[in-house]
């Protein structure tokens, strides 16, 4: 599972693994721990990213303790025929945003990659590996500080989980947060480009909603 907003929203994750059963993390220590002192059972490892070896050497380790990633698990979880891989992304995974131009090229990849493996999985027929990408508007966990939304409100962390965890239990394909958006993802597909650009500058001002941007650091973006 990859996580956009930090352990703020995967706090929420534990909450709920106490009503859905084991929940098997990859993140720092500090969630590990948070887990375990939930009654849960959790896995914390470090990886370089960088470095190729280091990830198939700690791939081998995860494999070995746990049993669940995408690259390089895939393959055993194709050939037991079972697994989920959930991946969040982001609105601006589907809808460019103002001033967040490589945070959107990183969220459209994501959601690139998830489509591209569920493909695969349909197009080899492997029914029982279900992938579900999770695409919210901001969420307040703090990565957001200092963003203002006029028309839509900005998503409390425990919502958000909540909604993931019943998509993964339902084997959603997709998950639109709040799923009104869905309309306006939609749109950008049928209106001509000067009323997307309209509706984005002067009705929502979704396009200034990052002008009083700070995040965790208090940094606006750009120094």
């Amino acid at each position: 599972m990859n996580l956009a907003h930090g352990p703020e929203l995967f706090k929420y994750f534990v909450m709920l693994s106490r009503y859905h059963g084991e929940y098997r993390s990859f993140w720092a220590e500090e969630t590990a721990s948070i887990i375990k002192s939930s009654g849960g059972r959790s896995f914390a490892y470090k990886c370089d990213i960088s470095n190729k070896e280091d990830i198939y050497r700690t791939a081998k380790k995860v494999k070995e303790e746990v049993g669940t990633t995408a690259k390089a698990f895939l393959p055993d979880m194709m050939n037991d025929n079972h697994g989920h891989i959930v991946t969040i992304a982001s609105l601006a995974g589907l809808v460019g945003v103002n001033q967040l131009a490589d945070y959107s090229a990183s969220k459209f990849a994501v959601v690139g990659f998830d489509e591209a493996m569920r493909l695969e999985l349909e197009v080899n027929g492997i029914n029982g590996v279900h992938t579900t990408v999770v695409c919210p508007y901001y969420i307040n966990t703090g990565m957001f500080e200092g963003v203002k939304s006029r028309l839509f409100p900005i998503l409390e962390p425990d919502y958000v989980a909540e909604k993931i965890v019943t998509s993964i239990l339902t084997n959603d394909k997709y998950l639109i947060i709040p799923s009104y958006l869905k309309i306006f993802v939609a749109l950008k597909y049928i209106l001509p480009r000067q009323a997307i650009l309209y509706a984005a500058t002067t009705l929502t001002q979704v396009t200034s909603s990052m002008s009083t941007f700070e995040g965790r650091n208090g940094t606006k973006k750009g120094q």
